[in-house]
């Protein structure tokens, strides 16, 4: 090898060397420069506590649940009952309008009204018959009409507990013959002053819709409602 190509690779080889060792002054970093190295921050999760565990074991995310609220409870309303009024009878203004037609009594009915009239107005005088009459009336009222009574003929109703304390025969007529005359006027249609009520009473301030006043201050007075 000639000398100038041994000068040739020396020179090479110098600049080879010239050339390395500057890539390695460049490549090394500075000591007062020093690089920071960025560390790759992961996204952190904060699991809260799960409500439930995972068949696998493992937690799962659980959803913030909102407090809950208590229902309240539906009132249901309640009616105020209203005080009853207690039932009063109303007043009947007028008496039963009865008719004039004929009535076919047996004799022992007509025995027991005779019976009747002698028990109750029997010493009315001149009244008398007008109101024998009339409670005459007041027993077919009950009788013969729709009301409170259950009764269907004279018998039963003149034997009625507690409503015509007399004394009441069927087998014979009362001794005085006039008082078979009234009851016959009647059953032919004759009626008296007060006719066709349920009641009649010889009460001082009783109840009273129709009065018939006798002789020494005797009277009797008739009516519906107690």
């Amino acid at each position: 090898m000639s000398r100038k190509h041994i000068l040739q690779l020396l020179g090479l080889g110098l600049l080879l060397t010239a050339v390395g060792g500057g890539m390695l002054l460049f490549g090394r970093p500075a000591e007062n420069h020093p690089v920071e190295t960025l560390a790759q921050v992961q996204p952190t999760e904060t699991l809260l506590p799960a409500a439930t565990q995972a068949p696998s074991g493992q937690l799962e995310r659980s959803v913030p649940r909102l407090p809950s609220r208590t229902p309240t409870p539906t009132q249901t309303p309640t009616a105020t009952p209203l005080p009853s009024a207690t039932p009063t009878a109303t007043p009947v203004d007028t008496a039963v309008p009865e008719t004039n037609a004929p009535i076919v009594w047996n004799q022992d009915e007509k025995n027991a009204l005779t019976w009747l009239c002698a028990g109750e107005v029997g010493g009315m005088g001149a009244v008398r018959d007008d109101a024998c009459l009339s409670v005459i009336s007041t027993v077919r009222a009950r009788y013969a009409y729709p009301n409170g009574f259950a009764e269907t003929d004279v018998i039963s109703t003149l034997l009625r507990p507690n409503q015509f304390n007399v004394p009441i025969e069927t087998e014979t007529p009362h001794p005085d013959s006039s008082l078979m005359a009234v009851v016959e006027a009647y059953a032919a249609g004759a009626r008296g002053s007060c006719n066709g009520y349920l009641y009649f009473n010889s009460i001082p301030d009783g109840p009273s819709e129709c009065r018939i006043n006798g002789a020494g201050g005797l009277f009797i007075q008739f009516h519906n409602t107690w």
